[in-house]
């Protein structure tokens, strides 16, 4: 290992141990974790997986069709109750006072609420109607009961959908959100580590006891690097809590979950890198912690920018607006995960964003070096731009 990343190693290191040790860094984990895990488990808790229907029976029906009717409620995935009625009024009543969804009069007529219902009842009921006019035809064409019950019992046939369904969109769109409020949260809150640590450096002068041993470039890049693997590694241990609680609670995540956190989590590493070395040198300008919220406002409200038009690509993920954006380095990682994840991109989309994100990054760190190591050392009055750069380039 070369000497130059040696000490950057050694910088890395004492950035762990000082930032691992503080009772804010504890106290985010533990309150991150415990939110995570409640938004895996409360709505799990709330909501019934089984949707149950009551019919109603007006007449005497076979085994047959009672177990057809049970079966169909069944294939939705979920429960029937079948509760006779002495006559027509009796369950048009049950109806119309939703004590039942729908009610079968002696086998040949369906009772709804509304005939052109969209909902899981009203289409329970076309079916049923379809499924008791077939027994009845069986029935007349002479076919034993026994042959026409196991007709009405066979397996419906398997619908593949085009498209997704509503509410497999919705939890593909808060698992995307979720990632999203994580990566800004966290770049966010790790590049304000990095600043207030840099602003902390400078005014007690510590930087000046750590230059003689250690480049400029050297200890902003240490600093960076350590308090970015301390991000992800936070940002490991709390999704493991409600990953944990979602398989015991077996209720698994959206279709390519796995996948859309992997892309978080590589879309956090190269915000960070991006907007981390501003943070810094945005620290190095400082020289009292009273100037830090000064210094860091253009980085905050360009990640605010960013964070706005990524939940604006959740609900059009497909325009023009988000998709030129999407390329554009400090707002790629908040528009090209909402894309990928629910539009449809081409193939080269996505590792273009990345190259040119990997570009940006390359330059922002370059740019940031520079005014780092120009101001770094100067105490006083905040330092400006032009000043840092001049002092970088004597």
């Amino acid at each position: 290992m070369s000497r130059s990343l040696e000490l950057v190693r050694l910088v890395t290191a004492r950035e762990l141990r000082e930032r691992i040790r503080t009772k804010s860094f504890n106290i985010s984990t533990i309150i991150t974790a415990l939110l995570l895990l409640a938004a895996a488990v409360v709505p799990s808790l709330l909501s019934d997986d089984e949707e149950r229907y009551t019919i109603g029976l007006v007449g005497d029906y076979s085994p047959a069709v009672k177990s057809a009717l049970s079966g169909l409620a069944a294939s939705t995935g979920g429960e029937a109750e079948l509760v006779s009625f002495a006559d027509e009024a009796e369950a048009e009543e049950a109806v119309e006072e939703e004590t039942a969804d729908f009610a079968v009069v002696n086998g040949d007529e369906i009772i709804v609420q509304e005939a052109d219902s969209e909902s899981q009842a009203g289409q329970l009921a076309t079916r049923a109607a379809a499924t008791i006019a077939v027994f009845n035809r069986l029935q007349e064409a002479g076919v034993e009961e026994s042959r026409a019950a196991e007709t009405l019992a066979g397996p419906p046939l398997r619908v593949r959908s085009l498209e997704p369904s509503g509410e497999r969109q919705g939890r593909e769109r808060a698992l995307v959100y979720v990632v999203l409020f994580l990566i800004y949260v966290s770049t966010v809150g790790y590049g304000s580590y990095v600043l207030l640590g840099v602003v902390e450096e400078k005014a007690t002068r510590v930087v000046e006891v750590l230059l003689p041993a250690v480049r400029p470039h050297q200890l902003m890049a240490g600093k960076v690097i350590g308090i970015g693997t301390l991000g992800l590694g936070q940002l490991i241990v709390v999704s493991v809590p409600p990953l944990i609680a979602s398989r015991v609670l077996d209720t698994p995540l959206p279709q390519g979950s796995s996948l859309t956190i992997a892309a978080g989590v590589m879309w956090f590493l190269l915000a960070y890198a991006f907007y981390a070395s501003l943070y810094a040198a945005a620290g190095a300008l400082a020289s009292r912690q009273e100037e830090a919220q000064n210094v860091s406002f253009p980085m905050t409200m360009l990640l605010i920018v960013a964070f706005v038009i990524g939940i604006q690509a959740l609900g059009s993920p497909d325009s023009a607006f988000v998709k030129v954006l999407s390329f554009v380095p400090p707002f790629a990682p908040m528009t090209m995960l909402p894309r990928a994840t629910l539009a449809d991109v081409a193939v080269w989309e996505v590792p273009l964003s990345v190259a040119l994100m990997l570009v940006g990054s390359y330059l922002v760190v370059r740019l940031a070096g520079r005014i780092y190591s120009g101001a770094i050392l100067r105490t006083g009055p905040r330092m400006k731009l032009r000043e840092a750069l001049r002092s970088a380039r004597a």
